[in-house]
């Protein structure tokens, strides 16, 4: 049996959400799902009017089988009329994200060895009021036991080491995602940690980038033979996922090398990661232009922020971190796991808010 004092912190992503507890000895742990990944892909896909599958499987269903996936689905939350139908039933934002937290409280139980109720949930600083109790109302629709909805740059601020940065202190929590991005700016004055200014693009994410580099590998192929992948289903989710791990690649390695096969010609498109941040160069300025804005919000300038938190797997592009260089002249903070720190920072959370 899981113990009854754990508390789960649940980042409940737009495009990857995790999961984390704090164990006997008051660390912060990711838990694993039950495929072994510390991330679960927040899409959904449905194979018949009563069953689905969330994570890795659905998402090699994207292309394939499009008309019977779900993404994206934390863009709709709070919106009252808004569905989506499958095989004849329709689905409303908040039962939609309630089968992605059952597949986390689900694999929560088998790793744990027991059902955990407890949970504190993240949401964007910039989530009103409706789109809160709309994720509260997935939670409790789950049949988890929602304690709080804390917000995700608190959270990424908490894992980092709030009581450890000293007072009087302003930091910037940089968070791009899969599929959204936001900004904000919070300071530390003693134990008190206040959001002072925030914004985001909620159409905006690595998603961007991926597709980026896919259409141009695709132009490429249709130059030299006249035929475009992108055309058929299979040889597009193909070559969405070479692109993708090429772009994961381009963070660490110089060059990579992405091969096309499409009705019986084959290509090999090299991209530098040179090439590949001019692609996308606008997209990176887009962010530049949110983190002035948040600034401009906050009354604060660059030299004012004192530690740089980066969060969503996209931050770890080069270019990204480069920006922060370049602006701020800093560093951005280290040992923070952009994937993980927000589930790390809710479960800390749930354990300061409910101590035993």
């Amino acid at each position: 049996m899981a113990d009854d004092g754990i508390i789960l912190g649940i980042d409940l992503g737009t495009t990857f959400s995790a999961m984390a507890y704090v164990d006997r000895h008051g660390k912060p742990c990711v838990l694993a799902n039950a495929e072994g990944h510390a991330t679960t892909a927040s899409v959904i896909h449905f194979y018949d009017r009563e069953a689905c599958v969330v994570g890795d499987e659905a998402v090699k269903m994207v292309v394939v089988d499009a008309s019977n996936v779900v993404r994206f689905v934390k863009r709709y939350m709070g919106e009252p009329d808004f569905t989506l139908e499958f095989f004849g039933k329709a689905y409303t934002p908040q039962e939609l994200s309630a089968i992605i937290l059952r597949k986390l409280k689900d694999d929560a139980a088998e790793a744990l060895g027991g059902e955990v109720l407890d949970v504190v949930i993240t949401v964007p600083a910039y989530f009103n009021a409706a789109q809160r109790a709309a994720t509260a109302d997935a939670g409790a629709l789950a049949g988890l036991n929602v304690l709080s909805i804390i917000n995700e740059p608190t959270a990424a601020a908490i894992s980092y080491g709030v009581e450890r940065l000293g007072a009087d202190r302003n930091i910037m929590v940089f968070d791009l995602g899969g599929g959204t991005f936001d900004v904000t700016v919070m300071d530390i004055r003693g134990t008190s940690l206040r959001t002072v200014a925030s914004d985001g693009n909620a159409e905006l994410g690595g998603k961007d980038w991926d597709d980026r580099l896919l259409n141009y590998v695709a132009d490429c192929f249709q130059k030299q033979f006249g035929l475009d992948p992108r055309d058929d289903p299979q040889p597009y989710q193909e070559l969405y996922e070479r692109c993708l791990h090429a772009k994961i690649s381009l963070s660490t390695k110089p060059r990579a090398v992405i091969p096309v096969n499409y009705r019986g010609h084959r290509a090999v498109v090299p991209v530098t990661r040179e090439e590949f941040e001019s692609l996308t160069a606008d997209l990176l300025l887009q962010c530049e232009d949110t983190c002035n804005l948040v600034l401009e919000k906050a009354r604060m300038s660059w030299g004012d922020i004192d530690d740089f938190i980066l969060a969503g797997g996209s931050t770890r592009m080069p270019m990204i971190q480069g920006m922060i260089r370049r602006l701020s002249g800093k560093e951005p903070a280290r040992g923070v796991n952009p994937d993980e720190c927000v589930a790390l920072g809710a479960s800390l959370a749930g354990v300061f808010r409910h101590p035993a």
